[in-house]
């Protein structure tokens, strides 16, 4: 299961740099917060509290476009 949800994660950093023009506008901002705020806690801060957040963000604002495009299936 684990593997699944860093599956549906990187999905949802990747998926939005092809599918970008397909976005709604405060999905485009959700994705561009979610990822620097990711990058920056990869980088430099590394919080696990930090890393739950950047991922609500991109989960949240990239849901539709990976659910729409990425026939995902657990098990």
């Amino acid at each position: 299961m684990p593997y699944f949800f860093n599956m549906f994660f990187m999905t949802c950093l990747i998926a939005p740099l092809f599918f970008f023009h397909d976005m709604e506008p405060w999905q485009k901002i959700g994705y561009l917060l979610g990822s620097v705020l990711w990058l920056l806690n990869f980088f430099l801060i590394g919080s696990g509290t930090v890393a739950f957040i950047a991922f609500v963000v991109l989960f949240v604002s990239c849901i539709q476009i990976v659910v729409e495009h990425f026939p995902f299936r657990a098990g």
